[in-house]
């Protein structure tokens, strides 16, 4: 939640408009510890530490926005904590 925090502080007035956050969303994943092991596709991954393939993840991903971006142009931090 850091990250995501700090994502915002980037932003002019904290706010962040729709392919941002979606682009936020997807690069702070990436960081995350089981995130970095779903990029390392050729290293032997335990089976069991991911669940979501990337494409599943977009489709969620795709979820969120949607909510956190219904009738906004954009979003603040406050929203996403409010989700």
């Amino acid at each position: 939640m850091k990250d995501l925090k700090k994502a915002f502080d980037d932003f002019e007035g904290g706010k962040m408009h729709r392919d941002k956050a979606s682009e936020t969303l997807r690069k702070i994943r990436k960081q995350t510890q089981s995130g970095k092991k779903q990029q390392n596709q050729s290293a032997h991954v335990e089976s069991r530490a991911i669940s979501a393939t990337d494409e599943e993840f977009m489709k969620t991903n795709k979820a969120i926005c949607a909510r956190l971006f219904k009738d906004k142009e954009w979003i603040t931090k406050r929203d996403i904590l409010d989700l």
